[in-house]
């Protein structure tokens, strides 16, 4: 509702409202395949396996309206965290794929970012490597030949757009000009 309708909620409305999100089905039938240790699907942190995995139903709750006020989102981004995140703050590819991927790198500030995790310092730490790698690398992608990334683009915008607007530097402000740019650039 905040997002969509630009409405600003009350206290009493958000938790009745967070309260609904996580008694869905949705919400539940993903909380329910859960691990006790927190992680999903293998205790195993990656990108990959595609869509089983803690990272993505991390993703999915993310998009259903999860916050880390569940104690089962929590615990389960601390786990990504702990186990993925490098010194650097990027969340690196590993297994099959190596490296940053930008677009990963976006949607893993995305996740963070629509959790409730903004202002931490893991979450600090990731935005800072995304507006380095930006400066340096401006959306290529390894896997593409070193050619400029659409999907990157887009997932780095789409999260730097979910930032508070107070909190947007001139760094963020510039990434956000240079994903329009880009994407405007080439009619997509």
């Amino acid at each position: 509702l905040k997002e969509v309708l630009n409405k600003k909620i009350d206290t009493e409305e958000s938790i009745l409202l967070q309260k609904n999100i996580e008694s869905s089905s949705t919400v539940s039938s993903i909380l329910s395949l859960q691990n006790e240790g927190g992680w999903w699907h293998e205790e195993k942190y990656s990108f990959s396996p595609f869509y089983k995995n803690t990272y993505w139903q991390v993703y999915f709750l993310s998009l259903l309206g999860a916050s880390r006020q569940m104690l089962s989102v929590d615990k389960a981004v601390g786990l990504i965290v702990k186990n993925m995140q490098s010194e650097k703050g990027s969340f690196p590819m590993r297994y099959r794929y190596t490296g940053n991927l930008i677009c990963f790198q976006g949607l893993t500030l995305e996740i963070l970012i629509r959790l409730g995790f903004f202002g931490e310092i893991f979450t600090e730490a990731l935005a800072s490597f995304i507006s380095d790698l930006m400066y340096r690398n401006d959306f290529r992608c390894k896997y593409r030949a070193q050619f400029k990334s659409p999907w990157g683009a887009v997932k780095v915008l789409k999260a730097f757009n979910l930032m508070p607007p107070e909190k947007m530097d001139s760094q963020a402000i510039n990434i956000v000009r240079k994903a329009v740019k880009f994407l405007l650039s080439h009619d997509i």
